[in-house]
């Protein structure tokens, strides 16, 4: 099934066959989510939904055999696509509401534009708690954090504009 959605072709050619694939992949196991999300690295875009909307399919009935573990070496392979990755993270967030505080402060560097924004944010908030405790020597510290991660244009005025007052 995985390589029939592979096979659909921008002009809609194999639909009807990627709708009887994703028919079968979304009853897969949750084991096999990690394949579905390493199916998407070499996906192209049309395949890349119906591989993702199979994984949500799966992932949303999956309960307490959602392959955590699997999922999160998945996710730490920065070799993976992006999206795919996000994906992962998201699931993984769902059940694991602390897995914020243990993986995004280290994805300052990731190269998931999506991730790495995440890691910006959540640098920023731990630096403005500093600031507000009246620890500004560290509170600075984690802004230039903050700033080092930071690739979208709104997160580096922002903080330029608050590292000028330091």
């Amino acid at each position: 099934p995985i390589q029939t959605l592979k096979s659909v072709e921008k002009d809609g050619q194999g639909q009807t066959d990627a709708i009887a694939a994703v028919r079968v992949l979304e009853k897969a196991d949750p084991a096999d989510l990690p394949l579905l999300l390493t199916a998407m690295n070499d996906a192209n875009p049309i395949a890349l939904n119906w591989l993702r909307s199979a994984f949500e399919t799966v992932a949303a009935h999956a309960g307490d055999k959602l392959p955590q573990q699997e999922l999160l070496a998945f996710l730490n392979d920065r070799e993976n696509l992006a999206q795919a990755r996000r994906l992962a993270y998201d699931t993984l967030k769902s059940v694991d509401p602390g897995i914020e505080e243990r993986l995004i402060p280290n994805m300052l560097d990731d190269p998931s534009g999506e991730l790495r924004r995440d890691a910006v944010i959540y640098t920023m908030k731990q630096a403005e708690k500093l600031a507000a405790d009246g620890k500004k020597d560290e509170a600075a510290e984690k802004y230039r954090a903050a700033l080092g991660g930071a690739v979208d244009e709104d997160q580096v005025k922002k903080l330029a504009e608050v590292l000028k007052e330091y």
